[in-house]
């Protein structure tokens, strides 16, 4: 399309979902030869496809409601969900389906088998009128439950949920109140503030407003985009170990946390910045996701910034072994003069017994007895 709202979207998704997960060009080429367009835009994470169609509306154009009307019904709800539904068959019948994502790397979209998201996002004008605003859904033939949202809703949505894990939820949540209430009439924010405060009951609107804010305002306890984002800049590995996309199963595992896991782990990372590079040794601190993955991480004490990649693999072994995970994320935190030295461990694999890990952690436990942060709540006012 080459438009502002496919730029707008495409910018909003590498930062909110990160460029590796996210497809703004999305031609492909088809069983036969043919070159063939997936969605407009497509986010693909490990446990969800997000397909967006976009349909902005010229500007230039009539925006008497009638005009209006006729342009949503045959552009947005005929065409849109057509194409939908022809992504949602590329995504089942090709054996292949190789797109590149923004991080420039290709992936074959066809092997992995997530739930599909169908996101209809539109642009009609400033004030459209109630008959198209009114409208949050469409039930279609050839694609199913589709999702309609203006671009407002959208990114304003993105702010206030700001994980990966509860854009998935609340899409989830969103259409089984639609479906639940088809006469109902809703705003995009108390939906929103329904899912926050996990209820299907109706919010009064000066609760809804209360509940967005404190949400909004919570992001900053547990936002660590910036350091997931740089993860992708710049990739080294020990010699002989790992390729350029290894790190992706890192990132993986943090689009899975909720908002209250991740606050989890930042207060860990804070703490461990603060303490990295000091003379007194830490004890390691970690967490356990709710899908089972182990999150350690280990500040490293002034005078070990050389030897901090055996403490990171050893410790992370024995965390991974001592509660008998198959996933564990270890990270070092490190200071070299005034430079944080941020270095990552990815293991995966069965739990298996063995008689060295066990010996060792039985002379020398690194570990504490009882982990910290506690997992506290998802959102502020469910606190």
């Amino acid at each position: 399309m080459g438009n502002l709202l496919e730029q707008f979207t495409a910018d909003l998704s590498q930062h909110f979902f990160l460029r590796e997960y996210s497809f703004d060009k999305n031609r492909f080429h088809a069983i036969g030869g043919h070159q063939l367009e997936l969605a407009d835009h497509v986010i693909a994470l490990p446990d969800a496809l997000f397909l967006f169609q976009l349909k902005e509306r010229d500007s230039r154009a009539a925006i008497d409601e009638g005009s209006l009307e006729k342009w949503f019904e045959q552009k947005v709800l005929k065409k849109g969900c057509g194409q939908i539904a022809d992504s949602v068959r590329f995504l089942k019948d090709q054996p292949v389906l190789m797109v590149t994502n923004q991080r420039g790397h290709v992936r074959n979209l066809a092997a992995a088998r997530q739930s599909v998201i169908p996101i209809l996002l539109y642009s009609a004008c400033a004030n459209p009128p109630v008959s198209i605003s009114a409208k949050k859904h469409h039930v279609s033939r050839r694609a199913g439950f589709v999702h309609l949202l203006s671009i407002t809703d959208y990114y304003h949505l993105c702010r206030i949920l700001a994980l990966p894990s509860a854009l998935v939820a609340y899409f989830a949540f969103r259409q089984d109140l639609l479906l639940r209430f088809p006469n109902g009439h809703w705003d995009e924010t108390e939906i929103a503030a329904q899912f926050i405060a996990d209820t299907h009951v109706r919010i009064p609107a000066p609760d809804v407003k209360t509940i967005l804010q404190e949400a909004v305002g919570d992001v900053s306890t547990f936002d660590i985009s910036s350091i997931l984002r740089r993860l992708g800049e710049k990739v080294t590995y020990l010699t002989g170990k790992g390729n350029d996309l290894d790190y992706y199963q890192i990132l993986s595992e943090f689009s899975r946390l909720t908002r209250a896991e991740m606050r989890g782990f930042k207060r860990l990372l804070v703490w461990a910045l603060d303490k990295a590079g000091t003379a007194g040794v830490q004890i390691p601190a970690r967490l356990k996701g709710a899908n089972g993955t182990g999150f350690l991480v280990i500040p490293i004490h002034q005078g070990a910034f050389d030897t901090r990649l055996d403490a990171l693999n050893n410790l992370s072994i024995a965390a991974k072994y001592d509660w008998r995970l198959d996933r564990q994320i270890g990270l070092s935190v490190a200071r070299d003069g005034s430079e944080v030295e941020l270095d990552w461990c990815y293991l995966d694999g069965p739990w298996q017994q063995d008689v060295e890990i066990e010996s060792a952690l039985t002379k020398a436990y690194p570990f504490r007895q009882t982990p910290e942060p506690r997992i506290e709540y998802r959102y502020p006012s469910s606190s």
